[in-house]
């Protein structure tokens, strides 16, 4: 009975559910509208897609599993609560519902957990060992982190123009590094050599909250985001938590995932707005006038877009132009 609530697919459904709701709320605080029912069917269909992948992982992994102990107090099939032959059973069984529903949604929608599957088989499959690789680890993961946190998003619209890319990229790369840490037992010393991988993850990460901070109009609630987990990592660290036992991990992905969504969820409160509004406003019109850009012209333009634009105009002028 404990195995029904304590396995691969339950610990990790508040996970996924968590990071499927913040394309959701994104969406809402964009458009000012949602579609409940939408909402309600494309999670269904992700949950059930998504959870079909911890079957698939149990499948492959059982033999190892079963040599360790604390991976055989959560793993169905590691611990003898359920056989190969069941397991199998249940990983088609939630594939192709999840795919059904999926399709109720939108094939765009369908296509991103087909793409999810697909990736997550090259990060478990033990014919092509992606996951042994911290470089190719990193790319794939990233990759699936950005569409799990996009996928609510497009679920409800294909508009690409007022999608917050920077915001996205930069919780997929975080996540990622966080996973590359926790996965390889990566200490102070070793991260430090390996710096070919974890500085340029490091850079993107910045970059990318950097850039979400200037452009989009929630730069509060990302201040709330990086203080708020700063806060939480730091106080496991300092209580003796041990980050690489993945019980103690998931406590801390479960205080700080919940973070990112009530960081956007409390700007939308009217004190608080008015607060953030003033910040974003100061913040974009100083960003403006220290990179010299005529605010007026941005306007017609998709933000994101606009500064990759800029970025590169200031490196090679002579092919840019003066355009901006």
């Amino acid at each position: 009975m404990m195995k029904l609530i304590y396995n691969s697919i339950t610990i990790s459904l508040p996970k996924n559910i968590i990071q499927f709701l913040l394309g959701i709320v994104l969406f809402w605080m964009v458009f000012g509208t949602l579609s409940i029912a939408t909402t309600i069917l494309a999670m269904v269909g992700f949950v059930l897609t998504y959870s079909s992948i911890y079957m698939f992982n149990d499948i492959i992994d059982a033999k190892e599993d079963k040599k360790d102990p604390e991976k055989k107090k959560w793993k169905l099939i590691a611990s003898g609560d359920l056989s190969v032959e069941g397991a199998m059973s249940t990983y088609v069984l939630l594939i192709v519902s999840g795919m059904l529903v999926s399709l109720l949604v939108s094939q765009l929608f369908a296509i991103m957990m087909l793409v999810l599957l697909f990736l997550n088989f090259l990060h478990s499959s033990t014919y092509i060992h992606l996951k042994k690789s911290m470089y190719k680890t990193s790319a794939n993961l990233t990759l699936i982190e950005f569409i799990k946190y996009s996928s609510g998003w497009f679920a409800l619209t294909t508009n690409l123009v007022l999608f917050p890319f920077w915001l996205v990229l930069m919780l997929s790369v975080a996540y990622t590094i966080s996973y590359i840490v926790y996965k390889f037992r990566f200490t102070g010393d070793k991260i430090r050599s390996n710096k070919l991988l974890f500085v340029p993850l490091g850079l993107v990460c910045t970059a990318s909250y950097i850039l979400a901070f200037i452009v989009y109009d929630f730069s509060l609630a990302l201040i709330i985001m990086f203080l708020g987990s700063g806060l939480i990592i730091g106080l496991a660290k300092k209580s003796g938590f041990n980050l690489k036992r993945i019980n103690n991990m998931m406590f801390v992905e479960y205080l700080v995932l919940p973070l990112v969504i009530i960081s956007l969820l409390v700007i939308s409160l009217p004190i608080v707005s008015s607060v953030n509004q003033d910040l974003t406003v100061f913040i974009q019109k100083n960003t403006h006038d220290i990179l010299g850009i005529n605010s007026v012209k941005t306007q017609y333009l998709d933000q994101d877009i606009f500064f990759i634009f800029y970025f590169f105009q200031q490196i090679f002028p002579t092919f840019f132009g003066n355009t901006i």
